[in-house]
């Protein structure tokens, strides 16, 4: 389940953050995961859009407790 919120949208370039929360059931473990994001979107073409950002992540597992920050670039394709 998740949310996704725009804070800044124009015809090329938009600003926008991510919630999520899902849970988890895995190789030998099972648990809650909540994931946070932020990226910055641009419009390359009609078709073709750039996205980079970072993502937060907190799992809830069998009594431990992990965190995790990556970045993310992608390229994005619409047909």
């Amino acid at each position: 389940v998740g949310w996704k919120h725009y804070y800044y949208s124009k015809s090329k370039f938009d600003v926008s953050s991510v919630v999520c929360g899902q849970y988890i059931v895995h190789f030998g473990f099972t648990g809650f995961m909540s994931t946070m994001s932020t990226s910055i979107e641009y419009n390359l073409g009609k078709w073709t859009k750039v996205k980079l950002g970072g993502l937060g992540l907190i799992i809830f597992a069998e009594g431990d407790i992990d965190l995790g920050a990556f970045p993310f670039a992608s390229l994005n394709f619409t047909f």
